[in-house]
Protein backbone atom coordinates (compact mmCIF):
# COMPACT_ATOMS: atom_id res chain seq x y z
CA UNK A 1 0.00 0.00 0.00
CA UNK A 2 3.18 2.09 0.91
CA UNK A 3 5.00 1.33 -2.14
CA UNK A 4 1.74 2.38 -4.79
CA UNK A 5 1.53 5.55 -2.35
CA UNK A 6 4.76 5.98 -3.38
CA UNK A 7 4.45 5.42 -7.42
CA UNK A 8 0.92 7.94 -7.40
CA UNK A 9 2.94 10.39 -5.81
CA UNK A 10 5.93 10.60 -8.41
CA UNK A 11 3.73 9.98 -11.15
CA UNK A 12 1.88 13.52 -9.99
CA UNK A 13 5.25 15.22 -9.03
CA UNK A 14 6.90 14.33 -12.83
CA UNK A 15 3.24 15.54 -14.47
CA UNK A 16 3.47 18.72 -12.61
CA UNK A 17 7.18 19.52 -13.49
CA UNK A 18 6.65 18.28 -17.26
CA UNK A 19 3.55 20.59 -17.58
CA UNK A 20 5.03 23.78 -15.76
CA UNK A 21 7.34 25.16 -19.44
CA UNK A 22 4.20 24.23 -21.34
CA UNK A 23 1.81 26.77 -19.09
CA UNK A 24 4.78 29.39 -18.95
CA UNK A 25 4.82 29.14 -22.82
CA UNK A 26 0.99 29.21 -23.24
CA UNK A 27 0.94 32.21 -20.99
CA UNK A 28 3.87 34.12 -22.96
CA UNK A 29 1.84 33.86 -26.61
CA UNK A 30 -1.74 35.22 -25.24
CA UNK A 31 0.31 38.42 -25.99
CA UNK A 32 -0.67 39.71 -22.45
CA UNK A 33 3.20 40.89 -21.69
CA UNK A 34 3.56 42.11 -25.69
CA UNK A 35 2.61 45.40 -27.68
CA UNK A 36 2.39 44.51 -30.97
CA UNK A 37 2.64 48.06 -33.32
CA UNK A 38 -0.82 47.95 -35.59
CA UNK A 39 0.45 48.10 -39.23
CA UNK A 40 -0.99 51.24 -41.08
CA UNK A 41 -3.19 50.20 -44.05
CA UNK A 42 -4.17 52.97 -46.45
CA UNK A 43 -7.42 52.33 -48.60
CA UNK A 44 -7.43 53.44 -52.28
CA UNK A 45 -10.11 55.81 -51.22
CA UNK A 46 -7.48 57.23 -48.67
CA UNK A 47 -5.13 57.42 -51.24
CA UNK A 48 -7.14 59.33 -53.99
CA UNK A 49 -7.79 61.75 -51.17
CA UNK A 50 -4.30 62.48 -50.83
CA UNK A 51 -3.87 63.08 -54.38
CA UNK A 52 -7.30 65.04 -54.90
CA UNK A 53 -5.17 67.53 -51.85
CA UNK A 54 -2.02 67.63 -53.63
CA UNK A 55 -3.10 68.65 -57.04
CA UNK A 56 -5.81 71.25 -54.95
CA UNK A 57 -2.93 73.44 -54.14
CA UNK A 58 -2.39 74.24 -57.63
CA UNK A 59 -5.30 76.83 -59.48
CA UNK A 60 -5.64 78.18 -62.66
CA UNK A 61 -6.91 81.93 -62.79
CA UNK A 62 -8.79 83.44 -66.07
CA UNK A 63 -10.11 86.99 -66.16
CA UNK A 64 -11.20 89.88 -67.98
CA UNK A 65 -11.77 93.45 -67.26
CA UNK A 66 -11.14 97.45 -67.97
CA UNK A 67 -7.47 98.98 -67.89
CA UNK A 68 -6.47 102.68 -68.56
CA UNK A 69 -3.05 104.00 -68.76
CA UNK A 70 -1.07 107.04 -68.04
CA UNK A 71 0.18 109.96 -70.15
CA UNK A 72 3.35 108.98 -72.29
CA UNK A 73 4.87 112.39 -73.68
CA UNK A 74 3.89 115.68 -74.97
CA UNK A 75 5.15 117.83 -77.80
CA UNK A 76 5.10 121.50 -78.45
CA UNK A 77 5.81 123.33 -81.82
CA UNK A 78 8.58 125.88 -81.73
CA UNK A 79 7.47 128.05 -84.51
CA UNK A 80 5.07 130.63 -84.47
CA UNK A 81 2.35 128.82 -86.12
CA UNK A 82 1.01 125.24 -85.88
CA UNK A 83 2.83 122.08 -87.26
CA UNK A 84 1.61 118.65 -89.40
CA UNK A 85 1.42 116.18 -87.45
CA UNK A 86 1.17 112.50 -88.85
CA UNK A 87 0.36 110.03 -86.36
CA UNK A 88 0.66 106.11 -86.81
CA UNK A 89 -2.71 105.37 -86.22
CA UNK A 90 -4.76 108.52 -87.37
CA UNK A 91 -4.69 111.04 -90.31
CA UNK A 92 -2.52 113.76 -90.21
CA UNK A 93 -3.45 117.07 -88.47
CA UNK A 94 -2.44 120.36 -87.37
CA UNK A 95 -1.53 121.36 -84.45
CA UNK A 96 0.83 123.41 -82.11
CA UNK A 97 1.15 121.33 -78.83
CA UNK A 98 -0.06 117.65 -78.26
CA UNK A 99 -0.33 115.58 -75.05
CA UNK A 100 -0.54 111.87 -75.23
CA UNK A 101 -2.14 109.64 -73.28
CA UNK A 102 -3.03 105.78 -73.14
CA UNK A 103 -6.61 105.41 -72.96
CA UNK A 104 -9.75 103.02 -71.50
CA UNK A 105 -9.58 99.30 -72.83
CA UNK A 106 -10.40 95.55 -72.23
CA UNK A 107 -7.81 93.43 -71.54
CA UNK A 108 -7.33 89.38 -70.68
CA UNK A 109 -5.46 88.25 -67.99
CA UNK A 110 -4.51 84.26 -67.03
CA UNK A 111 -2.32 83.50 -64.03
CA UNK A 112 -1.08 80.16 -62.41
CA UNK A 113 -1.11 80.12 -58.69
CA UNK A 114 0.36 77.34 -56.08
CA UNK A 115 -0.85 77.39 -52.18
CA UNK A 116 2.44 77.33 -49.98
CA UNK A 117 0.44 76.89 -46.44
CA UNK A 118 -2.69 78.56 -45.30
CA UNK A 119 -2.09 82.13 -46.06
CA UNK A 120 0.40 82.55 -48.84
CA UNK A 121 -0.30 81.77 -53.24
CA UNK A 122 2.74 82.37 -55.42
CA UNK A 123 0.87 83.72 -58.75
CA UNK A 124 2.48 83.99 -62.18
CA UNK A 125 0.52 85.93 -64.45
CA UNK A 126 0.01 87.29 -68.32
CA UNK A 127 -2.11 89.92 -69.63
CA UNK A 128 -2.44 91.40 -72.52
CA UNK A 129 -4.52 94.61 -74.17
CA UNK A 130 -4.53 97.01 -77.26
CA UNK A 131 -5.04 100.54 -76.03
CA UNK A 132 -6.05 103.73 -78.09
CA UNK A 133 -2.90 106.10 -77.81
CA UNK A 134 -5.02 109.74 -77.62
CA UNK A 135 -3.70 112.85 -78.83
CA UNK A 136 -4.97 116.03 -77.08
CA UNK A 137 -4.30 118.33 -79.35
CA UNK A 138 -4.64 122.04 -79.24
CA UNK A 139 -5.67 123.44 -82.89
CA UNK A 140 -5.93 127.32 -82.91
CA UNK A 141 -7.84 128.21 -79.81
CA UNK A 142 -9.40 125.33 -78.93
CA UNK A 143 -8.53 121.27 -77.90
CA UNK A 144 -9.56 118.36 -80.01
CA UNK A 145 -9.23 114.59 -78.80
CA UNK A 146 -7.36 112.87 -81.82
CA UNK A 147 -5.93 109.28 -82.14
CA UNK A 148 -2.44 108.78 -82.51
CA UNK A 149 -1.37 105.17 -82.18
CA UNK A 150 -2.66 101.90 -81.01
CA UNK A 151 0.22 100.19 -79.14
CA UNK A 152 -0.21 96.51 -77.93
CA UNK A 153 0.81 95.94 -74.16
CA UNK A 154 1.79 92.95 -72.87
CA UNK A 155 2.23 92.64 -69.00
CA UNK A 156 3.98 89.31 -67.05
CA UNK A 157 4.93 89.14 -63.50
CA UNK A 158 5.73 87.00 -60.82
CA UNK A 159 4.62 87.59 -57.24
CA UNK A 160 2.30 86.04 -54.43
CA UNK A 161 -1.22 86.50 -52.74
CA UNK A 162 -2.05 87.09 -49.09
CA UNK A 163 -5.11 86.01 -47.55
CA UNK A 164 -6.47 88.05 -45.22
CA UNK A 165 -8.81 85.75 -43.25
CA UNK A 166 -8.97 81.85 -42.95
CA UNK A 167 -12.76 81.41 -44.32
CA UNK A 168 -12.84 80.14 -47.74
CA UNK A 169 -14.39 83.25 -49.13
CA UNK A 170 -12.09 85.67 -48.37
CA UNK A 171 -10.48 89.19 -49.07
CA UNK A 172 -6.68 88.94 -50.42
CA UNK A 173 -3.65 91.60 -51.13
CA UNK A 174 -1.53 90.84 -53.99
CA UNK A 175 2.44 92.02 -55.06
CA UNK A 176 3.57 91.02 -58.38
CA UNK A 177 7.26 92.06 -59.58
CA UNK A 178 6.46 93.15 -63.56
CA UNK A 179 7.60 92.97 -66.97
CA UNK A 180 5.85 95.48 -68.90
CA UNK A 181 6.16 95.88 -72.99
CA UNK A 182 4.71 98.59 -75.29
CA UNK A 183 4.94 97.32 -79.15
CA UNK A 184 3.59 98.49 -82.43
CA UNK A 185 3.32 101.67 -81.48
CA UNK A 186 4.51 102.91 -85.26
CA UNK A 187 6.32 105.92 -86.19
CA UNK A 188 9.64 107.08 -87.26
CA UNK A 189 11.48 106.26 -84.61
CA UNK A 190 9.83 103.41 -82.70
CA UNK A 191 8.25 103.59 -78.83
CA UNK A 192 8.58 100.16 -78.46
CA UNK A 193 10.20 98.95 -75.51
CA UNK A 194 10.58 96.75 -72.29
CA UNK A 195 10.91 97.39 -68.83
CA UNK A 196 10.57 96.05 -65.52
CA UNK A 197 8.17 97.50 -62.56
CA UNK A 198 5.83 96.51 -60.30
CA UNK A 199 1.95 95.76 -59.67
CA UNK A 200 0.12 95.96 -56.44
CA UNK A 201 -3.84 95.06 -55.72
CA UNK A 202 -6.53 93.90 -53.23
CA UNK A 203 -9.80 91.76 -53.77
CA UNK A 204 -11.82 89.39 -52.80
CA UNK A 205 -12.38 85.37 -53.72
CA UNK A 206 -16.26 84.03 -53.22
CA UNK A 207 -16.18 80.16 -52.79
CA UNK A 208 -19.22 79.25 -55.59
CA UNK A 209 -18.22 75.26 -55.14
CA UNK A 210 -14.96 73.03 -54.02
CA UNK A 211 -13.08 73.58 -57.18
CA UNK A 212 -14.70 77.35 -58.69
CA UNK A 213 -13.98 80.67 -56.94
CA UNK A 214 -15.22 84.22 -58.59
CA UNK A 215 -12.14 86.67 -58.44
CA UNK A 216 -12.41 90.34 -58.07
CA UNK A 217 -9.72 92.52 -57.86
CA UNK A 218 -8.09 96.05 -58.92
CA UNK A 219 -4.28 96.36 -59.32
CA UNK A 220 -2.15 99.44 -60.07
CA UNK A 221 1.51 98.94 -62.13
CA UNK A 222 4.02 101.30 -63.00
CA UNK A 223 7.15 100.57 -64.89
CA UNK A 224 9.60 102.74 -66.19
CA UNK A 225 9.39 104.37 -69.32
CA UNK A 226 12.05 106.27 -71.58
CA UNK A 227 11.13 108.59 -74.25
CA UNK A 228 14.70 107.99 -75.65
CA UNK A 229 15.02 109.62 -79.64
CA UNK A 230 11.65 109.09 -80.35
CA UNK A 231 9.96 112.24 -81.87
CA UNK A 232 6.23 112.17 -83.67
CA UNK A 233 6.36 112.19 -87.63
CA UNK A 234 5.99 115.82 -89.62
CA UNK A 235 6.11 115.81 -93.16
CA UNK A 236 9.32 118.33 -92.88
CA UNK A 237 11.00 115.83 -90.23
CA UNK A 238 13.27 118.78 -88.62
CA UNK A 239 13.81 117.92 -85.01
CA UNK A 240 14.36 121.90 -84.67
CA UNK A 241 10.57 122.79 -85.02
CA UNK A 242 9.36 121.10 -81.57
CA UNK A 243 10.41 120.21 -78.48
CA UNK A 244 9.35 116.58 -76.66
CA UNK A 245 8.99 115.74 -72.98
CA UNK A 246 8.29 112.34 -71.93
CA UNK A 247 7.49 110.96 -68.78
CA UNK A 248 9.84 108.80 -66.98
CA UNK A 249 7.34 106.05 -65.72
CA UNK A 250 3.73 104.54 -67.40
CA UNK A 251 1.18 103.78 -64.82
CA UNK A 252 -1.96 101.52 -65.14
CA UNK A 253 -5.13 100.77 -63.02
CA UNK A 254 -7.63 97.84 -64.34
CA UNK A 255 -10.42 96.40 -62.71
CA UNK A 256 -10.63 92.34 -63.34
CA UNK A 257 -13.10 89.39 -62.48
CA UNK A 258 -12.14 86.35 -63.16
CA UNK A 259 -12.71 82.44 -62.54
CA UNK A 260 -10.47 80.86 -60.25
CA UNK A 261 -10.89 76.97 -61.50
CA UNK A 262 -8.60 73.93 -59.06
CA UNK A 263 -8.32 70.41 -60.40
Amino acid sequence: MTSQLRVVTVCLLGSLVLGLPAAAQTRGNTGRHQVEKPKVVVTEQEAEQARNQENNLWSFNLGFGGMVGSRLFQVESLTDGPIIWDPPAGPPFNATRLETNLERSLNLDFSVGRDFGTWFTARGSVSYTRMDMSAEALMGEGGHILLFARPNVYMMGLGGRARLVRAPSHPFLSLELMSVTLADVGGGHSLDQTNLGYRIGGGYMQVLSPTIKLRLEARFTRSAFDIGSYRPDTPRHDPELHVIEGESHLSFFEVLIGVEFRP
